[in-house]
């Protein structure tokens, strides 16, 4: 059985973790913040249930919601995730957090393929909260501060995207 001694650790930690050595206890600390953060938000939140927020537009699936109390780097991950599993997707999601508003939107590659596009989508609806976004064709991120105005962005995102969808059909 072969001996490694610690500094052998330290640099596989540091490989890991994209950091060097000397930021692995640092970034450590600041990956088990994120998950006490995420475990508040689910425990205050309970499992998030998209369901009522779900259309078809022929085989594809179109999720546009707020998510209150969530975190961006939660929406991120929720959104991932549907990207990666499951049916032709669009989603958008957003959250307030203190005087902003964070969006994340996706598209499965498929979507992609036939035009459909998360950056341009993220970039049309933070504009309407006073803000900005860009990414990718397949996930993308943005945001603004004018709250007041995030209902009226998701409705429009929401109809913006059921338009693109139904010229693919």
């Amino acid at each position: 059985m072969q001996q490694f001694d610690s500094t052998t650790y330290l640099w596989a930690a540091a490989s890991v973790l994209k950091v060097a050595p000397s930021e692995v206890f640092s970034r450590v600390t600041e990956l088990l913040t994120e998950i006490r953060e995420l475990e508040d938000i689910l425990a205050i939140t309970g499992p998030v249930n998209l369901d009522a927020h779900t259309e078809y537009v022929g085989q594809a699936r179109l999720i546009v919601a707020e998510i209150p109390g969530a975190t961006p780097l939660l929406i991120k991950g929720i959104v991932d995730q549907m990207r990666q599993h499951g049916p032709p997707t669009v989603v958008m999601l957003a959250a307030k957090h203190g005087k902003k508003v964070s969006l994340v939107a996706s598209a499965t590659d498929d979507l992609v393929a036939k035009g459909i596009k998360a950056n341009r989508w993220i970039r049309y609806t933070a504009g309407i909260i006073g803000g900005d976004g860009g990414g990718h064709h397949c996930l993308a991120q943005g945001g603004g501060r004018q709250q007041s105005k995030l209902p009226k962005a998701l409705g429009l995102a929401r109809f913006h995207m059921l338009n693109k969808l139904g010229e693919l059909q």
